[in-house]
């Protein structure tokens, strides 16, 4: 795929004019129609895997788009770019309900997850995938359960909060795992305790740091898929500045990271959809 750069053009967002003279892009779109058939006829395995492969393909890009920004598009990009006619939402949601039914029960938290993650589909949910099928979703109330732990142990695991740590220095052993006691703490914590002002500027600041750190380590690795991850850490960090009374807050925090990060119009794309606001044009 070759573009040229339409720089008459004088718009905040970066205008390129793509070719694809060896039709990957209509490949690309009769093996997203095969998935969907293969839903349909319930060709399920088959489905999942090569729904797996567009899901994680990258396309490599030629001309004045590579030295700009990243030398690669996938599939989100294709949508948001206008490159494709195919539904991107009906491609993930296909590939959920694939990846659900033709696999075991233990596996299927971690691969619809995984599934969610590389889409970067806010809506897509539980709910809109089991109205996609074509049948009721097998040990939907076992999947349930297994979901809601595997959650909790994502986040459990982000905050590296383990039983034998807290445990140091007490005099009491737990019967329960990092994941229950976790949750056991938490909810003691949240219905007796009001932390004091310099304690949530601590907790404040962290965060702050800590996003800081996890989307520059995304930028460096130009990883693409996380866009739309670091894009609601941001929202949410500025919502929380919001809440404390601070006046724009979101949008404050929303600027610094789109001035930092000038040349990533994806990643800008991912802010605007948590809120962020175009700039005013002088």
């Amino acid at each position: 795929m070759n573009e040229e750069y339409d720089d008459w053009y004088n718009s905040e967002a970066d205008e390129f004019i793509f070719e694809d003279p060896k039709g990957v892009l209509k490949i690309i779109e009769n093996a997203c129609n095969m998935v969907h058939q293969c839903v349909d006829y319930e060709l399920l395995k088959e489905g999942y895997e090569l729904a797996n492969i567009l899901l994680t393909i990258a396309i490599l890009v030629e001309g004045d788009y590579s030295d700009f920004r990243d030398e690669t598009l996938y599939m989100v990009d294709l949508e948001r770019d206008e490159l494709t006619t195919y539904n991107f939402r009906r491609l993930v949601l296909d590939a959920l309900y694939a990846a659900y039914q033709s696999n075991p029960l233990e596996r299927r938290p971690e691969i619809l997850y995984h599934i969610i993650c590389n889409s970067e589909c806010d809506d897509i949910t539980l709910e809109s995938m089991i109205q996609e099928g074509n049948e009721d979703l097998k040990q939907q109330e076992e999947f349930l359960y297994v979901w809601i732990y595997f959650l909790g142990e994502q986040i459990v695991h982000s905050i590296g909060f383990t039983v034998e740590d807290y445990s140091k220095g007490l005099s009491r052993t737990f019967e329960l795992n990092d994941v229950e006691l976790f949750w056991d703490l938490f909810g003691r914590w949240k219905k007796c305790n009001v932390l004091p002002e310099a304690d949530q500027e601590q907790i404040i600041n962290k965060l702050d740091k800590w996003i800081q750190i996890r989307v520059e380590g995304i930028m460096q690795n130009n990883h693409r898929n996380y866009y739309g991850e670091c894009a609601a850490f941001v929202a949410a960090f500025g919502e929380v500045r919001d809440s404390r009374g601070e006046r724009n807050g979101k949008d404050n925090i929303f600027e610094v990271y789109r001035t930092k990060y000038s040349r990533r119009s994806a990643f800008h794309g991912e802010m605007r959809a948590y809120g962020m606001k175009d700039r005013k044009r002088t």
